[in-house]
């Protein structure tokens, strides 16, 4: 979360091997595909704009694989060596 809670709200977490979650897989699958967002979204300095192109849909398993389209504008930057 990138702010703190402002009003009062109810959280439930739900523990992955109980009867309540039908579709695990998907369950993980969107959870990963938030932090893979995430990852993308901090690795870069903040004066370096990465922007989501689209929302991936659902994961698709049978694929095994997790994919965002971005944006990444550097600018005129160049990798160094220690890049």
């Amino acid at each position: 979360m990138n702010c703190p809670l402002e009003h009062d709200c109810k959280l439930n977490f739900f523990i992955l091997w109980k009867k309540i979650i039908k579709n695990k897989n998907v369950l993980i699958g969107e959870h990963v595909h938030l932090l893979l967002y995430y990852i993308l979204e901090t690795a870069f300095k903040s004066n370096y704009n990465v922007e989501l192109c689209s929302f991936p849909p659902p994961p698709q398993f049978q694929y095994g694989s997790f994919a965002y389209d971005i944006k990444l504008n550097l600018g005129d930057w160049q990798p160094s060596r220690d890049d």
